[in-house]
């Protein structure tokens, strides 16, 4: 943290949210230090911090002082993105960033993946949705058996391509 890196989990559920405590506290534990004087938290600068990291983020039905857990996923999902997103990082790393969401908060999280990185935030993207790569990415690497096996500009390749050499016995650079 910091290095200036942030990462959003794989799993919500089991890596990067407390589920029983309040969205407040999800969104500003990564970021304390603003949130606090001398170890002790100032109530009012946590509540701005939570408030708007979930407007920007647009978590529907979210009470700052709910638990997390009642919630849809799509908006679990978002209140993990909102707490690394108020620490401003330098790059983000993003696992499987749209994984049991909705549609209409997987175009949300899309958005804001293009948005981060068009204000310069770099963003690591892994994912095994190869259309989500695609579309979100200007380079693709592929990994297998913790080796790269291919490196493809993303505009320039397809889906078919990137799923051969994923499977593959070769290395393809492009």
């Amino acid at each position: 943290m910091r290095a200036g890196i942030a990462m959003v989990p794989e799993s919500r559920k089991d890596q990067g949210l407390h589920l029983t405590q309040s969205v407040r506290d999800n969104v500003t534990m990564a970021s304390i230090s603003r949130i606090s004087r001398g170890g002790v938290r100032r109530p009012g600068a946590e509540s701005r911090l939570a408030a708007d990291a979930t407007a920007r983020l647009d978590v529907r039905g979210a009470d700052l002082g709910g638990q997390v857990w009642t919630l849809s996923g799509g908006n679990q999902q978002k209140v993990m993105f909102a707490k690394w997103i108020a620490r401003k990082p330098d790059l983000l790393i993003v696992d499987e960033p749209t994984r049991g969401v909705d549609v209409g908060a997987k175009a949300e999280i899309h958005r804001l993946i293009t948005d981060l990185a068009r204000a310069g935030t770099a963003v690591l993207l892994i994912s095994s949705e190869v259309e989500e790569v695609l579309g979100l990415s200007h380079r693709v690497i592929v990994m297998r058996q913790g080796r790269v096996s291919a490196s493809f500009t993303a505009s320039q390749t397809s889906p078919e391509e990137v799923l051969a050499a994923a499977f593959a016995d070769k290395e393809v650079v492009r």
